[in-house]
């Protein structure tokens, strides 16, 4: 009789270096598309307070906090956001790739996931040129 309780069924924290490229790179992931839920999902709140309340005062005083040209926070949070979806759309390319056995090898996993991260940033920073 095998005594199920001795081992984990599937794979957990405690089990992945922390400093592998390829669990930094999951862990991101994962914490790219948490941010974009909670982007859309505080964006669609803000957006229907300012429709309910347009005749209200507070509306001013929102859209000049949320200005975007008078606010460095509002260029981190730009900078954030971008970065999000640029990096969890290249990742989610390659789990496709995956999906259908490419690129499954572990010097084809470190190589695909440098080009993901590098290619995120250079994008991301190529948008903010435009943007601002």
């Amino acid at each position: 009789m095998t005594n199920y309780k001795v081992r984990p069924l599937s794979g957990h924290l405690a089990v992945y270096k922390m400093t592998q490229l390829t669990t930094m790179l999951s862990g991101t992931h994962r914490v790219t598309g948490l941010f974009l839920a909670l982007v859309v999902y505080f964006s669609m709140l803000i957006n229907k307070f300012l429709v309910l309340n347009l005749s209200s005062y507070w509306v001013y005083w929102v859209a000049y906090y949320l200005n975007f040209y008078s606010n460095i926070f509002m260029y981190i949070f730009a900078f954030g956001t971008l970065f999000s979806v640029y990096y969890h759309l290249l990742n989610g390319i390659r789990h496709l790739g995956w999906d259908i056995c490419l690129g499954i090898e572990l010097d084809e996993l470190y190589f695909t996931g440098k080009i993901v991260a590098v290619s995120s940033v250079i994008v991301t920073i190529i948008s903010m040129y435009f943007l601002i």
